[in-house]
């Protein structure tokens, strides 16, 4: 499923549960990284200052096109709840 937000990488990894290094993809471009989490796999461009684009999510291990929805729902969903409880209303970072 393709889209795009941008968001730091660390709220990335701990939304997909992502426990590796992310893995550089240059044949869709120079600054395309893939972070492979627990039950998803997330296609982002690198914009810098640890922020990134997210392109594609990737559901794992899903068979139908139904499943596949309801991983990629559950992560935006989780993606906004942590983004809600990492800024505050002005936009900065909470530590």
């Amino acid at each position: 499923m393709w889209g795009s937000m941008e968001v730091e990488s660390d709220i990335l990894d701990d939304v997909i549960e992502c426990k590796t290094l992310h893995r550089h993809q240059p044949q869709f471009g120079e600054r395309v990284w893939l972070a492979e989490g627990k039950k998803m796999s997330v296609l982002y461009l690198d914009n810098g200052n640890t922020w990134c684009e997210i392109l594609c999510v990737i559901p794992k291990k899903v068979k139908t096109r139904e499943e596949q929805l309801r991983v990629i729902q559950k992560f935006y969903q989780k993606l906004k709840e942590k983004i809600e409880k990492g800024y505050d209303e002005d936009g900065f970072r909470i530590l």
